[in-house]
């Protein structure tokens, strides 16, 4: 079973470049809702003897996300800027990717529309939402493949985690944790800055840190499959 936080979204923070920089967006991020949008002509012919038939002709994918605004996180900055929310045309323009658990990746152009932020009772956090509209057919990859993390207090200044699913015969796993860790690319090569995992034994890691664990091929260390969490270590 898919679960909803299997998937990552990401935006392109340096749109005019000819490479993206690409910022999660993830943190504050309460719901998403993605639909194809898709354009149906409905027919009625002879042939069909009353019965009709439809066909899809096109369609635009659209990505909506709502949660509340954090400030400091790098995505909503590019989003909430000033000069992107309140111009128009090419001002709104950008790149954007979606990850499913099942392994795969959604990039394309799109247009960042209907970027709202609502008031409420003081004490609540500032409600946010925005559309991403894909511009044109997007480009569908093989994408890193999505691990489930737990992290539960180990002995003094370590985390005992746990991994669902399991480890892929002929792979093994390697972390990396700090204050922020990014996550891994499909088949990128994790040896520096990477520590070799058994599985098994406590993780010497910071209470409030980032840990990634990725799973990768035995042969040439290339990422195939990787996950994040936050450490709760032990005291």
């Amino acid at each position: 079973m898919d679960i909803n936080y299997g998937y990552g979204f990401f935006v392109d923070t340096t749109p005019q470049a000819e490479s993206p920089t690409w910022a999660e967006v993830a943190n504050g991020i309460e719901n998403f809702d993605k639909g194809m949008n898709e354009v149906v002509n409905d027919f009625q012919f002879l042939s069909g003897k009353g019965w009709g038939s439809s066909e899809v002709t096109g369609g635009q994918l659209v990505i909506t996300l709502t949660g509340r605004r954090v400030r400091g996180d790098a995505a909503q900055d590019f989003i909430y800027n000033p000069a992107l929310r309140y111009n128009f045309g090419d001002s709104r323009k950008t790149r954007f990717k979606f990850t499913s658990p099942g392994g795969y990746a959604i990039t394309g152009p799109c247009t960042l529309a209907n970027i709202e932020s609502s008031g409420g009772d003081s004490t609540d956090g500032t409600a946010i939402s925005f559309d991403v509209k894909f511009n044109g057919k997007p480009t569908i990859t093989n994408a890193l493949g999505f691990l489930l993390l737990t992290s539960a207090p180990g002995g003094t200044g370590a985390t005992v985690v746990t991994v669902t699913p399991g480890l892929t015969a002929g792979n093994e796993y390697v972390y990396k944790t700090a204050v922020t860790v990014a996550m891994p690319e499909l088949n990128e090569v994790l040896t520096e800055g990477w520590t070799a995992w058994n599985g098994a034994a406590q993780i010497p890691a910071t209470s409030g840190d980032e840990l990634v664990i990725a799973e990768v091929t035995s042969a040439g260390q290339m990422a195939q499959k990787a996950g994040k969490v936050i450490v709760s270590a032990g005291v």
